[in-house]
């Protein structure tokens, strides 16, 4: 996803230009985009069941408050770059839909 973003073109306002970007790019980069948002959700679901199993070594102190913090920390990125990812994706394909119509 990284390697396609400098690629799309950007507007004298600082915004994507997606209509100029190629299309190819666009594809991709949907794709990356989707793909990177699905694993940011496996991991948060996959941390929501490691909290689970390790709630009463949490009442208990054997894990620590630090940590507790910084994996509520790591939850909240992980939840804003899938965010960003899902809304970066459907701006892609809305606006490939608009650059190939598709056969009637």
């Amino acid at each position: 996803m990284l390697a396609v973003l400098p690629k799309l073109v950007i507007s004298s306002a600082g915004e994507v230009d997606y209509s100029a970007s190629n299309p190819a790019d666009l594809s991709a980069l949907a794709e990356h985009a989707q793909d990177t948002m699905q694993v940011a959700q496996l991991g948060l679901s996959a941390i929501g069941l490691l909290l689970v199993r390790a709630a009463p070594e949490m009442d208990t102190g054997e894990i620590s408050g630090d940590a507790i913090e910084s994996l509520g920390w790591l939850m909240a990125e992980l939840g804003e770059l899938a965010g960003c990812c899902f809304a970066l994706a459907a701006s892609c394909r809305e606006h490939l839909a608009d650059a190939a119509p598709r056969p009637p």
